[in-house]
This record gives structure tokens, sequence and C-alpha cells, in this order.
């Protein structure tokens, strides 16, 4: 809704031209996580190694132009230093390759990563989202570390076509409240990773607009373009 309409000219659609906020449904956590054997214990320390070691340091993301993507490239761009990315279709094939030591580091989602961090599989450097994740308390944000603008919250949310009368609207975003209210709605968004984490239909198309116009920022600072 927000990154691929500025990613890629040649789409069919707009986030924002045709689509309505109905409300958002919850949000999601990514976590940077470092291979063991890699000699760092923070970003620091990563951006350190990188520095002594332009383009050795690879980290896996999600693909060109996921957040995990821009936010690493952003962070080395403010750090000058020279990371090297790595993109991947999904969670499973980059972890396949930071479990099997092909990578340095990666932009994984929480709920993939953290059996592998209890294990001791992968360490934690810094956790995406402006607050602490309870299940790795530990683990600092990116504002901690010093690069808060590199920060981001990726979300969920209902949306409906543009010319969706606002009656219409409120009554989804009323019935959308509601479901999110059950605690076995509550139960299977944590099991997939989600947070619950309403908004209705202002808040979300506010929230929309600001991401809109941050990632349109750092898209043309970093020069990045899919096809």
């Amino acid at each position: 809704m927000i990154l691929l309409p500025l990613l890629n000219k040649r789409l069919t659609y707009d986030g924002h031209r045709d689509f309505k906020a109905v409300g958002k449904l919850a949000t999601y956590d990514f976590v940077i996580v470092a291979r063991p054997s890699l000699p760092v214990f923070d970003l620091a320390s990563v951006l350190a190694l990188a520095r002594s070691r332009p383009q050795s340091v690879a980290y896996g993301s999600t693909g060109v132009g996921s957040p995990g993507h821009m936010a690493l490239e952003d962070i080395g761009k403010r750090a000058k230093v020279e990371l090297r990315h790595v993109p991947y279709k999904g969670d499973q094939a980059m972890l396949t390759d930071l479990l099997g030591n092909h990578i340095e580091m990666g932009v994984l989602t929480l709920t993939v990563a953290e059996p592998h961090l209890k294990a001791g599989k992968l360490k934690a450097i810094a956790i995406a989202t402006s607050r602490r994740s309870s299940k790795i308390p530990a683990t600092p944000t990116l504002a901690e570390a010093g690069y808060p603008e590199a920060g981001f919250e990726t979300w969920a949310g209902l949306m409906a076509p543009k010319a969706t009368p606002d009656a219409i609207v409120s009554r989804l975003d009323a019935a959308l409240l509601q479901v999110l209210k059950d605690a076995k709605v509550q139960a299977e968004l944590a099991e997939g990773g989600f947070t619950p984490a309403y908004s209705g239909p202002a808040v979300f198309a506010k929230l929309m607009d600001d991401d809109r116009t941050r990632y349109a920022q750092i898209i043309e600072k970093l020069s990045i373009q899919i096809d």
C-alpha cells in the first residue's frame, strides 16, 4: 500500500489514490540479527566491523525496497560504511542462509527469529520498533542504538475502495474494533507474530500519509527503484 507504489512506477494501482483507510489491525516486529560467530554484540560494533572491512558484512532482507533494506542502507549511509545487501523472497530462505553461515546478518520478523535467538543460533543486534519487545527485552531499539530515523513499524490494516461511502467505512470500522476485542482473535494474531493495535480510519489514514512521506524521502535519498 505504501512502498510498492513509491518503488515501482509501472504499477497500475496506488495505495493513496485508489483506497480508503478503514482501520489498523495490528503491528509486527522486525529484529536485526547476526550469526553467533560474527564478532559483534551491538550496532556500533557491526558498523565498526563494516568500516574496517567494507562490503564484507552481508545482510539479508525480504527484498529490495523492504523496510529492513531501507533501514540498514540508511544506517550505512549515515555511518559512512558499506554493507552488502542480499535480497530474499521471504524470511525462511534468509534464515536458512543465516543458519548455514552464508550471510552474516539479517532483518527477520521476531516470530521467525525468536526460537533461534533462544537456542543461541542467532544473536539479536537491535529491534526495529520504537519500543523494546517484551519477548527480547534486553535488545535495544534502533533509536537507543543512535539511529532513530531508521526505526520502522510494520502494520496490517483494513482498506476499502476509494469510493466506499463513509457510512460503510464507519460500519466496517465498528465491526473491526469489536472483532479485535475477541480473545480468540487476539490469540490467533499473537500466534502469527502480530500485536493487536487498533486505530480508526482518521488515525490510520494519517499513519499511512506519514509513512508515505517518510519513505518517499528515504527512497529518493537512497535512489532505490524496482521493476
